[in-house]
């Protein structure tokens, strides 16, 4: 499933840990908001990674999870396009 993430974490190293943490799920579009293709098992684990490094009553982060026709319609007006990875990987 295609998945947005964006967030607001006030504080700088909890911002840097995350940031982090979400590089190893998906790619950063903008400074806050990362793109992820994930599979169920995998979008939990991201939720509970995430709920560890927040604090919630200080820090605002929020997850769209897209149908595939809506993936499908993302429109990028300017910056980075929209990079599904490979359904596989020859190493």
């Amino acid at each position: 499933m295609w998945v947005v993430l964006c967030y607001d974490v006030v504080d700088d190293r909890r911002r840097a840990r995350l940031y982090q943490v979400m590089e190893g799920f998906g790619r950063a579009v903008q400074r806050s908001v990362f793109e992820c293709e994930l599979s169920a098992a995998e979008l939990e684990r991201l939720r509970r990674r995430v709920r560890r490094l927040i604090d919630p009553a200080r820090d605002s982060v929020r997850l769209y999870v897209l149908c595939e026709e809506c993936a499908r319609r993302i429109e990028v007006l300017a910056g980075l396009p929209v990079e599904r990875p490979p359904d596989f990987l020859i190493v």
